[in-house]
């Protein structure tokens, strides 16, 4: 997995998340997993194609998923039993729109599809034959997770 992909999908994400979730969002240790285990039973993932293909998934509990929602819709407050999907899946857009913005400025070529937001995931791991870049974040809303899942060899 090459870091110059990695690096700017990392940083976009961090951004969009605190300039959407307010306070700060912070990383944990970034590490190299084989297959991807989601941080619980709500993923939002996006496609990515063009030099490296692969995908970004963006996990959490339901919980921090409904407060995500609310927090998106300007309510932070709410107590939302269910998380908003269609709110999930702008959140989806806002990351990969900067990620592969900032990919392209760095004169790569790059484009997403649109995202899917899965939610009642079992729980396990997901995709074991991939290598992924885990990142943990925290957020006010609650803990979530990145894993970055691209390949060279595949595009």
């Amino acid at each position: 997995m090459r870091y110059d992909f990695v690096k700017p999908l990392i940083s976009s994400t961090v951004w969009v998340l605190d300039r959407v979730l307010r306070p700060e969002v912070t990383t944990g240790a970034v590490s190299l997993t084989q297959g991807v285990r989601p941080a619980g039973n709500v993923a939002i993932l996006v496609k990515i194609n063009g030099e490296a293909e692969g995908d970004l998934m963006l996990s959490m509990d339901s919980g921090t998923a409904a407060r995500v929602s609310s927090r998106l819709h300007g309510d932070p407050g709410a107590n939302a039993s269910l998380p908003d999907l269609d709110a999930l899946a702008e959140l989806a857009n806002m990351i990969a729109g900067s990620a592969i913005s900032a990919l392209n400025d760095l004169g790569f070529d790059f484009s997403v599809l649109p995202p899917a937001v899965l939610a009642d995931l079992p729980p396990g791991v997901a995709r074991p034959e991939r290598e992924a870049m885990h990142v943990p974040l925290q957020t006010e809303c609650g803990d979530m997770a990145m894993d970055i899942i691209l390949s060279t060899e595949l595009a």
